[in-house]
């Protein structure tokens, strides 16, 4: 046969059982071996090439296996040296900020309104134009390279209250939230002292949001 890569069919299910049962107890030839880089190369273009997607039974299979396994510190080491200097874009950011059901952490709809806006990469995307913008330096008493934080102008509250946001659907389609003109940058110790800050916010939201678990840590 000649040489090069082949297209077959897919195997069914029951013969990729009958493989399976036929290859129990036995020792893989690859065991305690690696695959060269060109080997490597050949499979990455391969699966790209057929665009190959592994099938939910798979995931799930897979899923099962890895639960409740940890990293080991050498593979962690291998993991940072890798990620170090690496920056996702605001879409890869967005994507990776799943919420709802789809997302590992869900807990099953208990988290406020609040907190998920707050924990939103919209926000945090806010956050770090407002931080840019204003050169990481407290806009009040100019100082730098000291704890610093976000704040609204027109504040975080009265924002929810006067365009009725119920939802985070609603928010993250809130222009005025997300305005850079109404941000600014203040160091701890100056948002202190803003009308808005701590417990009068706090009280502002729980009276707007009567049925939300609202915490003075998620403001």
């Amino acid at each position: 046969m000649p040489k090069g890569v082949y297209k077959r069919k897919p195997l069914s299910q029951e013969h990729r059982r009958n493989i399976g049962e036929g290859n129990k107890g036995r020792i893989s030839p690859m065991k305690g071996k690696k695959h060269s880089d060109e080997t490597k190369l050949k499979i990455k273009e391969s699966v790209l090439r057929f665009g190959y997607k592994p099938t939910e039974e798979f995931k799930k299979r897979l899923s099962q296996i890895m639960t409740g396994r940890k990293h080991s510190e050498k593979t962690k080491k291998k993991l940072s040296v890798i990620n170090t200097g690496k920056k996702h874009s605001p879409e890869s950011r967005r994507k990776m900020g799943m919420r709802g059901a789809k997302n590992p952490a869900w807990r099953g709809g208990r988290v406020s309104l609040v907190e998920s806006i707050r924990k939103s990469i919209d926000y945090s995307l806010w956050r770090e134009a407002i931080f840019r913008r204003d050169n990481w330096t407290c806009v009040w008493c100019y100082q730098r390279g000291c704890k610093i934080q976000a704040d609204h102008i027109n504040p975080f509250a009265n924002i929810l209250k006067e365009n009725n946001i119920q939802t985070l659907k609603q928010a993250l389609s809130c222009k005025e939230l997300w305005n850079i003109d109404n941000g600014r940058t203040l160091c701890k110790e100056c948002h202190s002292k803003t009308a808005t800050h701590g417990w009068r916010t706090y009280n502002q939201l729980r009276k707007f949001y009567k049925n939300e678990n609202i915490s003075r840590n998620q403001l």
